[in-house]
């Protein structure tokens, strides 16, 4: 259900990691493509936008390591439902938090620029959804 919210709700560029509660892979995979603005990455994504080079994993376990390596610029990452915004030497980390709300009751995400390399949360009302 998340996939249709995401995909009718923003027409911009979506890229979807896996993570640990995504139940049904095939039918994920199979709504996805009705967006072809939306792409999903199986348990990670190595991106290039605009000269950065973009590192995403749900795990908060695994992305911290992800941005003291060297390889990103940029590292997203999920699964504690957590906002969470800081710099690993060169590398920005970047929770946006829980997009859908049910488990912490709050909406958001977070608008990364990649020209000046700032990060903006935004915070969602989904409840006319």
């Amino acid at each position: 259900f998340v996939i249709h919210h995401l995909g009718k709700g923003f027409k911009g560029p979506i890229h979807i990691v896996f993570g640990n509660n995504d139940g049904d892979l095939y039918r994920m995979t199979q709504n996805s493509q009705a967006y072809s603005h939306l792409s999903l990455h199986g348990e990670m994504a190595n991106l290039l936008v605009d000269g950065m080079r973009i590192g995403m994993n749900h795990y908060d376990s695994i992305a911290p390591h992800l941005a003291s390596s060297g390889a990103f610029d940029l590292v997203c990452y999920g699964h504690n439902h957590q906002f969470h915004v800081s710099q690993v030497e060169q590398c920005h980390l970047i929770n946006p938090g829980e997009i859908y709300g049910k488990l912490t009751g709050h909406s958001s995400m977070v608008v990364f620029d990649t020209q000046d390399r700032s990060a903006e949360r935004v915070d969602l009302d989904l409840s006319a959804s």
